[in-house]
């Protein structure tokens, strides 16, 4: 499909710099100038150069709009818009309708994403009053766009559905590969809601492609990136999240410092805290935090993130701070909120807030499982039994109808949390095996170490004593390891813990089995690494690597790269000698 030409699309920069005419500069100096820097992406030169002709208010047409770009990807979406009202301005006077209406999208997308839903609706509706009459162009085809993805945020499928294959038709007729890469996504996350997650996150991977291989412009290839994560984040969809995190961060790096960039920063955090890395993950919602101020869904996120993790080491002064700030951003994240105030032993605000939220949460069924885990932990903690048991099974027919190992280790892990309230001890320790094995597919030391723990309580309550201290030994070995505070305290609180439980004796086990070598080896598979970097920083082929890899999965009992790895999180191999968290290229 042939590329759109530049200006044809509502994201694409304004880059036709030829015909642009500024007085006192020449308009070829200037053009020199600024071509390379666009090109580039290269924006805080692009601002630079441009800042003192806007205030002289000496831009205009082309250039103004390449000013109102460069503010957008700087992160100051507010002046963009100030830039960008002004650009429409002068559409307007012109007579040109098309352009003034790929601006008014353009608008609307801006004041959404700052929160204000009605004056976005009102810029939808100018773009829609623009194009009336006009000849059919790409605008026609975003408009559509824009109504299908309202409809699929309002759970009209079917509308979304129908405004999609209007837009598809479009970007098809006028050859603009960037609309029909949007459209392709959209379609994937409209099908994903229908519960046909695996046709459309494989619809998702071909827009996915799209963006990757340098086909579509900076704003599509960021939404595309964002929207893929999401999906994937929403479904618990680990593999596919790594798989194409790489490429989304390498690309957030380079792309500047607004909303899509942002989004990438805040899933490779979500990434990080759910490898047990939180200190990278940290430092990565913080950054995002620093220097996305102006754009504050994305930096609600972010602070979600913060507030998780922060309550998870123990710092519940540090988490209420990072949600309060979600919460003055319009995010309202309940679920973390819940679990804080039930960490500080207030259960009953506990019980009061996640019920609330339940209650009033129009959220489709997988947006409503990231609350079921922790309405399910507060009911048991309360002894809310009934709520707990309604909790669980919308919990688990959600997993049941998508089918992901994340759903399905939350579900596993949140029956054995009701199992073990009802007095149920075998279905306990049952439910809490299957979970710490799901866990370990997953690569998610804390789960598995909390996984560990209720097994822990059912096989105490079946007298099996040998069972109970392992799995609390093997728990607090990866508890100390995250610097998991609270989770540590608990366990010193357990009830006829013995006092040698310590990790010293599956480190031993693990040692003794394992040569000093793939010890190396496993060491650096911990960090995310690949055969190639492995073998770079060891100094030994590929073919070395993968040999000493087969070697260690036999030893361990495990299959994949993901299940090594938290093994060796989990018996404290993962900050050994090669240093925790140590990252390797490639």
């Amino acid at each position: 499909m042939p590329r759109p030409q530049p200006g044809t699309g509502p994201r694409t920069a304004a880059c036709d710099l030829e015909s642009e005419r500024v007085p006192h500069m020449s308009s070829t100096l200037l053009v020199d100038q600024i071509a390379p820097f666009v090109a580039r992406r290269e924006w805080e030169q692009v601002h630079d150069l441009l800042a003192d002709a806007h205030v002289c208010d000496q831009l205009g047409g082309v250039m103004l709009e390449t000013f109102a770009e460069a503010l957008w990807w700087l992160g100051r979406v507010n002046d963009c818009i100030v830039a960008r009202q002004q650009v429409m301005d002068g559409c307007e006077r012109g007579g040109d309708r098309i352009g003034a209406a790929r601006i008014a999208l353009l608008l609307s997308e801006d004041h959404r994403r700052q929160g204000r839903g009605a004056i976005a609706e009102s810029w939808r509706r100018r773009a829609a009053n623009l194009l009336d009459g006009e000849p059919e162009c790409s605008q026609h085809g975003y408009l559509r766009l824009y109504e299908g993805e309202r409809a699929r945020r309002t759970g009209q499928l079917d509308v979304a559905g129908e405004r999609l294959k209007e837009a598809g038709g479009i970007a098809q007729r006028c050859g603009d590969a960037d609309l029909a890469a949007d459209v392709t996504q959209e379609a994937g996350r409209v099908l994903i809601l229908r519960g046909a997650h695996v046709e459309g996150l494989a619809v998702m991977d071909e827009a996915m492609l799209a963006a990757t291989d340098g086909r579509l412009s900076p704003y599509t290839t960021g939404k595309i990136y964002c929207c893929l994560m999401s999906a994937c984040d929403e479904l618990g969809d680990v593999e596919r999240i790594t798989e194409w995190e790489r490429s989304s961060s390498a690309w957030s790096r380079e792309a500047g410092m607004n909303v899509f960039p942002g989004m990438c920063r805040v899933h490779h955090a979500d990434l990080l805290a759910h490898l047990g890395q939180w200190s990278q993950a940290e430092q990565e919602a913080e950054r995002a935090c620093d220097e996305l101020h102006e754009v504050g869904w994305v930096v609600a996120y972010a602070y979600e993130t913060l507030g998780r993790i922060r309550r998870r080491r123990g710092d519940l002064a540090g988490s209420a701070a990072a949600l309060m700030r979600a919460d003055e951003l319009g995010m309202s994240p309940d679920g973390e909120w819940s679990l804080l105030l039930l960490a500080r032993g207030d259960v009953a605000g506990a019980m009061r807030r996640i019920t609330r939220s339940l209650a009033t949460s129009t959220s489709p069924p997988l947006r409503r499982s990231r609350l079921l885990p922790a309405a399910i932990e507060v009911a048991v903690v309360a002894g809310d039994q009934g709520a707990a048991s309604t909790a669980l099974t919308e919990l688990e027919e959600t997993a049941a109808a998508y089918g992901t190992l994340k759903l399905q280790a939350t579900a596993s892990l949140a029956r054995s949390r009701v199992c073990l309230a009802r007095g149920d001890w075998v279905a306990a320790s049952a439910s809490a095996s299957v979970a710490v094995r799901q866990w370990l597919d997953l690569a998610a030391p804390y789960e598995v170490a909390t996984a560990r723990v209720l097994y822990a309580r059912a096989c105490r309550a079946l007298d099996d004593h040998d069972a109970w201290t392992t799995s609390l030994e093997l728990a607090a070995g990866v508890f100390r390891a995250l610097g998991a505070a609270a989770d540590l305290a608990d366990l010193d609180r357990f009830p006829g813990r013995p006092a040698t439980t310590s990790p010293s004796r599956s480190r031993a086990h693990t040692r003794g089995s394992l040569s000093a070598r793939e010890l190396e080896v496993l060491r650096l598979l911990a960090t995310g690494a690949t055969n190639k970097a492995i073998a770079a920083a060891l100094v030994v082929s590929q073919k070395t690597i993968a040999r000493h890899l087969s070697n260690i999965f036999a030893k361990l009992g495990v299959s994949t790269r993901a299940a090594a790895t938290a093994y060796a999180y989990e018996h404290g191999i993962a900050h050994g000698a090669a240093g925790p968290h140590r990252h390797v290229g490639g």
